[in-house]
């Protein structure tokens, strides 16, 4: 719906199916717009894992939790975790960089 009718219209006028138009003319912008929203959520989503061991779901906060009951290490395993999850929660926001901008190579008054 981001993408206007009227590319719809320009693209049956040049012949193009709706495979055509779909692939080359629709999708490449709606990719364009849709990724920032959707790259945020996965990096919330993310960010948010921590919530998991609330359902009894294993995960590396809760892990760190048990390995620091055995060595009795709370600030190192803490940090290590916090670590961790920086860590991927840059590597995505750096791939988010790098698809909108890849995306959006062709805009008028895009940085690429």
């Amino acid at each position: 719906m981001s993408v206007p009718q009227d590319q719809w219209d320009a693209a049956f006028t040049l012949n193009f199916t709706t495979k055509q138009t779909l692939m080359k003319i629709v999708l490449p912008q709606a990719v364009r717009i849709a990724l920032p929203p959707l790259s945020n959520s996965f990096i919330g989503l993310v960010k948010d894992t921590s919530l998991a061991s609330s359902i009894t779901i294993l995960e590396m906060f809760q892990v760190s939790q048990q390995i620091t009951a055995k060595n009795f290490q709370p600030l190192l395993m803490y940090s290590l975790a916090a670590f961790l999850y920086a860590v991927v929660c840059t590597l995505l926001t750096l791939l988010q960089h790098y698809l909108e901008r890849r995306t959006s190579k062709y805009v008028k008054g895009s940085e690429a």
